[in-house]
C-alpha cells in the first residue's frame, strides 16, 4: 500500500466519524495536507477515535515499516520503522502509521505525555 493510500485508510478507521470526511478532503490536495500539519500540533488528537488508544505498541510492531506525515518530515515519508519515526519526530507534530495502515503514533507539537498509540 503506498503513502496516499494508508492515510486514507488510517483516517478513515482512526477518526470520530464527523471527522473523516473533512480530513480525507485535505489529504487529497497539498493546501490541505498544510492544514492537517498545523492541526497534527495540537487539535488532532480531539479527531481520534478514543475508543482506538491503545497503552503501547509491542516490539514487533514498533519494527513495522511506516509512513510519517509532519511538516518536518513531509507527506507519506518512507520511515525503517515506527519506532524510528518516534525517535524522530516525537514532540514534533507528527502521525506515523504502519504501511498497511493498522497501527498508528500520533505525536504533537511539545506534548511527549500525550502521544497516543492508535490500533485500528
Amino acid at each position: 500500500m503506498n503513502s496516499d493510500e494508508a492515510i486514507k485508510k488510517f483516517i478513515s478507521f482512526s477518526l470520530q466519524k464527523r471527522w473523516i470526511d473533512r480530513y480525507l478532503s485535505l489529504i487529497s490536495t497539498k493546501k490541505g495536507q498544510k492544514k492537517l500539519f498545523g492541526d497534527l500540533y495540537h487539535i488532532f488528537d480531539e479527531r481520534l477515535d478514543p475508543k482506538k488508544f491503545i497503552d503501547n505498541f509491542s516490539t514487533k510492531i514498533l519494527d513495522l515499516p511506516c509512513y510519517s506525515y509532519g511538516k518536518i518530515g513531509g507527506f507519506g515519508k518512507e520511515e525503517k520503522s515506527l519506532s524510528t519515526a518516534y525517535d524522530q519526530y516525537a514532540g514534533n507534530g507528527c502521525l506515523a502509521i504502519d504501511t498497511e495502515a493498522k497501527f498508528g503514533i500520533y505525536m504533537p507539537e511539545d506534548m511527549i505525555d500525550e502521544i497516543k498509540f492508535i490500533s485500528v
